[in-house]
């Protein structure tokens, strides 16, 4: 079995619906293959063996979360006008 590829997304903003508030940059997310191994901290340093990739500045979010609105984020509290 060939070993697991990991990757290392930093320097972006990191959106994840369960939190209620991105996770701003300077956090970094670990990939281990195709999963989610870990939420780096701030200053927190990731796998020397892992491949890096800048997000410089832009947003990542999880492949099956709809980021589709209508002049709203998903991070808008319930209830307030769009």
């Amino acid at each position: 079995m060939p070993p697991v590829t990991r990757t290392l997304f930093q320097n972006g903003t990191l959106l994840d619906p369960e939190r209620g508030e991105p996770l701003a940059a300077g956090h970094a997310l670990l990939l281990a293959g195709e999963r989610i191994e870990a939420v780096l901290r701030p200053g927190e340093a990731g796998p020397e063996d892992a491949r890096v990739v800048d997000l410089a500045g832009r947003a990542l979010a999880p492949g099956l979360l709809d980021v589709h609105y209508h002049g709203a984020t998903i991070f808008d509290a319930p209830g307030d006008p769009a």
